[in-house]
């Protein structure tokens, strides 16, 4: 495992108070809602041995710094909606107020804060995702409970830090009510601060939900995020791994837990789908005596019949 850094990431901005984006929330969630609570249908992320060897041998995920976990196009797109919004917005603002802090948050939405995720899909066995993120079938999907999470991304959060669990959105004029939501709730005359604070709050918030838009050509693969945002001072730092020719900054989200108090230390997996390669049956085995010797023994372990190969 990578060692942690010493001092605060420079690669974007942290937020004083993560608090303070928990309205922006709840006002986005009449268009869906977090996933931890009220679902009880497992979550399922998909990995390559390896990711799999580690996840299990360390009872834990990695949360990975935003811009370094997804293809250029994909952080395009969102950016691409975001900057449309606000244009309009600027153009059909009304008051000068109401002109001056769109043109706060425009100015705000270049400085990049600090957001990490950890990529889950809502369905086992998706072609799409052994081609994408399985290692092209030769991979695990494994799935979790993720009602195990709630004290995590619950309304306390890990202390220092804002993280929850949402949907991916596909649908562009719902992204683009989604910025103007959030928008809004930055103007609301309950929002305290000064108008250059509430501009600051908002812009972070649009940045908190960009990794949840995607173009809609993606929409099979019914994806979701775990995203994570800490505040300026959080007591841990992010860890640092090297991925695609570059150091690549995240959280372990087994440090996160660590925050709470009686947490177990293994994760909430509930079952292992090894993808449909040419040895799934020989790592079948290998797999449940992985799980037994570290202590998930009641985990079943199965074979995609999808006749894929790679």
């Amino acid at each position: 495992m990578s060692a942690a850094v010493t001092s605060p990431s420079e690669i974007g901005h942290r937020l004083s108070n993560t608090e303070e984006l928990k309205p922006f929330l709840i006002a986005v969630g009449s268009f869906q809602p977090d996933l931890i609570f009220g679902v009880t249908e497992r979550l399922f992320h998909y990995t390559d041995l390896g990711g799999f060897q580690g996840i299990i041998s360390g009872h834990d995920l990695w949360l990975t710094h935003l811009r370094y976990s997804n293809d250029e196009e994909e952080l395009l797109h969102g950016h691409r909606v975001v900057s449309a919004v606000v244009a309009d917005e600027i153009n059909s603002s009304t008051t000068p107020e109401a002109r001056t802090f769109l043109e706060a948050v425009k100015q705000k939405l270049t400085q990049q804060v600090d957001v990490y995720i950890c990529c889950f899909c809502l369905e086992d066995n998706l072609l799409s995702q052994w081609r994408a993120y399985g290692a092209n079938g030769t991979g695990v999907s494994i799935g979790i409970d993720p009602t195990e999470f709630a004290s995590l991304t619950g309304p306390d959060s890990p202390p220092g830090g804002l993280l929850r669990v949402w949907k991916v959105f596909y649908e562009e004029k719902r992204q683009k009510n989604i910025i103007k939501t959030l928008l809004r709730e930055g103007q609301s005359p309950t929002q305290p601060g000064t108008p250059q604070e509430r501009a600051e709050k908002t812009a972070a918030a649009i940045q908190f939900f960009l990794p949840t838009f995607k173009n809609e050509h993606f929409a099979g693969e019914q994806e979701c995020r775990m995203i994570f945002t800490p505040q300026a001072g959080f007591q841990l730092s992010p860890k640092f791994r090297v991925g695609r020719s570059m150091l690549v900054p995240y959280f372990s989200l087994k440090d996160l837990r660590g925050l709470l108090t009686q947490q177990l230390n293994e994760l909430p997996i509930r079952s292992v789908l090894l993808g449909p390669s040419g040895n799934k049956l020989l790592n079948k085995g290998s797999a449940e005596m992985m799980l037994r010797a570290y202590n998930y023994a009641t985990v079943s372990v199965d074979c995609s019949a999808i006749p894929f190969r790679g």
